[in-house]
């Protein structure tokens, strides 16, 4: 841990820290991939500027509404999001199913808004945590977590969603998301 510049007293915080990241990341890469090439695939790639923009503006509204409703207890929020997530996704997983442009609207949408409000949750809480000189030190690496889980997810996800389907890879990331409040 001396590599990383963790002390002792802080090695629990980094490694729970980090491996929140890991599945965060493989989580959210994973269902990430599955959700643009269904989109592409089904509705057209004409259409990723709009998915885009419509992304970016509904992460302004709903990053501001986590914001707020984790308000000064963002450790204790922090469960409650990751959880929060991983129910939004479950029923997500019959989207595919369906065959419908709306649905493979909606499962790009709610992919697109599964890492940047777990990271909002995770690093208010851990910024609740440490003082400023050790987020310093601490929030390089962990933040290197989100890239090995994003690796470990991007190629992991072909393999997931050959055995079990692209609606089990969704329930797959949500049971990372979810492994994670008991971490």
């Amino acid at each position: 841990m001396a590599v990383f510049g963790v002390e002792r007293a802080e090695r629990s915080l980094f490694l729970a820290g980090g491996l929140t990241l890991v599945l965060t990341g493989a989580a959210a890469s994973a269902l990430l991939n599955a959700a643009e090439t269904l989109f592409i695939k089904r509705v057209g790639v004409e259409t990723v500027p709009w998915a885009l923009l419509a992304t970016a503006a509904m992460l302004v509204a709903t990053t501001a509404l986590v914001a707020r409703r984790i308000g000064d207890d963002r450790p204790r929020a922090l469960p409650g999001v990751l959880a929060g997530l991983a129910l939004a996704l479950a029923p997500l997983a019959i989207l595919p199913r369906t065959d419908s442009v709306l649905a493979y609207w909606g499962l790009l949408l709610a992919a697109r808004h599964v890492l940047p409000i777990a990271l909002l949750a995770f690093f208010g809480a851990v910024a609740d945590i440490v003082t400023t000189r050790q987020a310093k030190r601490l929030f390089p690496p962990l933040t290197a977590g989100i890239t090995v889980g994003g690796i470990v997810g991007s190629f992991a996800s072909d393999q997931i969603a050959s055995a079990v389907g692209i609606d089990g890879l969704i329930l797959v990331c949500a049971a990372l998301l979810a492994a994670q409040t008991r971490i």
